[in-house]
């Protein structure tokens, strides 16, 4: 796995942890050992807390923002059978030049 392949696995890591736990406004917040990310990919986490991705609330909980998780998960929605297209059609064209 490539260096951005890690850091999205762990973007997303991240991000499923929070919306595991329903962690979207500051009501749900959680604090990270809730969260199970104690000492989980530091600099990654912090950056999405910069950008305003993550929010961190008065008493050291954190929660992550709707909007991104929202835009995200539809995001996804059209990037995944995109490639699971290209992957059938490649699988295909190797079948064919293969033999």
């Amino acid at each position: 796995m490539s260096a951005s392949g890690a850091i999205a696995a762990m973007h997303g890591r991240i991000i499923r942890a929070f919306a595991g736990m329903g962690a979207f406004n500051e009501a749900g917040a959680k604090s990270l050992d809730e969260l199970g990310l104690r000492f989980y990919a530091r600099g990654i986490f912090r950056r999405m807390e910069r950008r305003g991705i993550i929010i961190k609330t008065n008493d050291d909980r954190y929660y992550l923002d709707k909007d991104y998780y929202d835009a995200r998960v539809k995001r996804l929605n059209v990037v995944r059978p995109i490639a699971l297209i290209l992957l059938a059609v490649v699988i295909i064209c190797l079948i064919i030049f293969i033999r």
